[in-house]
């Protein structure tokens, strides 16, 4: 897994490649750290290199969208594959989240 962060101003990307699973997601939730405090940004999570994600990765996307919406921001995540998008909605995440 590896998680790129571009900032320009109140815009932030975030490329996620691999796989965000149990090994993996602390590595993840350690990267997206920073975000969890800033006020008012708004944050795109760029998922198309995205292979694999777990229980422990939901869990971390949960985390920022209450962090970011505490905090003014906002969040959106963009290309899931078809298999991880079928993840997001089996377990009512697609409810939850901005997906594009």
């Amino acid at each position: 897994m590896e998680a790129i962060i571009n900032q320009n101003g109140k815009q932030v990307t975030v490329t996620v490649t691999g796989r965000v699973d149990t090994i993996s997601s602390p590595k993840f939730e350690q990267a997206l750290s920073p975000l969890m405090d800033a006020e008012g940004i708004e944050v795109s999570v760029d998922c198309s290199g995205m292979e694999y994600i777990s229980s422990s990765g939901l869990r971390i996307f949960l985390s920022l969208q209450k962090a970011l919406t505490k905090n003014g921001g906002t969040l959106e995540i963009l290309s899931l594959n078809d298999d991880i998008k079928e993840v997001f909605e089996m377990t009512g995440f697609s409810k939850i989240f901005r997906i594009k």
